[in-house]
């Protein structure tokens, strides 16, 4: 009897990841932010922000940024002159993205770990495109990947394959680690590959909102530009009011959602947690963007970038 194919809602395949490449158009990184886009304004600087290689000094000019006037040159020469920048070609770009069991639900259309997975690879794509570096930090329950940044073809088809096994590895998980051993072995990646002035994707669900997780996102964002983007589910947040029974596989328990506003008071709380996680991101200048299981990566992006 022949097994019936798994959906590509549930789980993902290389193939699956290497069609992602017609929606790279989808996410912007660049410096330039439409007024739109949710890296606009104090974020803005943070993509190709530190980026900037000095070019030459030249005479000011009537209209020039008074900001970037060269000082030095100013008094040995009596007259206004400016330094110039380009922007640096190449920079490295790191996805951390988490595959472990928390990532593998949904209650709708998506797996989270899906729509993870499917934004990691739109992302991977848009940078080769572009001509720079990617790499990636893959953890998962059972095993963890690191592909260093690197341009081309070649270690695009590295980060793929690692997100797809990793993804793939979710159906068949037998160990469920908690979500210490998780940032553990995270923490051990980023200890081992140093990053400095990369620009940072964090792809993650972050639904315990531990101390630790903030404290590492915190650290990597201070030699690094860092995005955090969030992979949720509807049911995370909001539970119908019904009875449930809740099982660790081995005990059982009923659970009533309807008594003494249950729900709605799980509601409050989970959304005040993530709003109080979100707002001190942000207050470090560490822009936030929320996904959901509802729809995929790529109509996603288009809502936030428009494009």
């Amino acid at each position: 009897m022949m097994q019936k194919p798994i959906p590509s809602t549930v789980a993902v395949n290389i193939s699956d990841l290497q069609a992602l490449s017609e929606h790279a158009h989808k996410i912007n990184l660049s410096s330039r932010q439409p007024q739109k886009s949710p890296l606009f304004g104090r974020h803005a600087s943070l993509i190709h922000g530190r980026g900037l290689d000095f070019k030459q000094v030249r005479q000011y000019v009537r209209g020039d940024d008074v900001r970037h006037i060269d000082w030095k040159v100013t008094a040995r020469t009596q007259q206004p002159h400016l330094k110039q920048f380009s922007e640096e070609r190449e920079r490295p770009v790191l996805l951390i993205l988490n595959q472990g069991h928390s990532m593998f639900f949904g209650s709708t259309a998506y797996m989270k770990s899906v729509v993870a997975a499917q934004l990691a690879a739109i992302v991977a794509h848009h940078v080769v495109k572009a001509k720079d570096q990617i790499g990636a930090i893959i953890v998962g329950d059972e095993s963890s990947a690191l592909i260093r940044p690197k341009g081309g073809t070649k270690n695009l088809m590295q980060v793929l394959q690692q997100i797809s096994e990793a993804n793939q590895a979710l159906l068949q998980q037998k160990n469920e680690q908690r979500n210490e051993y998780i940032l553990a072995h995270t923490m051990a990646k980023i200890k081992r590959l140093k990053p400095v002035n990369h620009l940072i994707i964090f792809i993650s669900d972050i639904i315990h909102y531990m101390p630790e997780v903030k404290t590492t996102l915190m650290a990597l964002s201070r030699h690094n530009d860092l995005v955090v983007c969030k992979v949720n589910d509807p049911l995370e947040f909001k539970i119908p009011q019904e009875r449930w029974v809740l099982s660790n596989k081995g005990l059982q328990i009923p659970f009533d959602t309807g008594r003494k506003n249950l729900a709605a008071r799980y509601a409050q709380d989970t959304e005040r947690r993530c709003k109080q996680f979100v707002d001190e991101l942000q207050k470090q200048a560490i822009p936030v963007l929320k996904f959901n299981s509802l729809t995929s990566a790529a109509q996603q992006l288009k809502q936030y970038f428009g494009t």
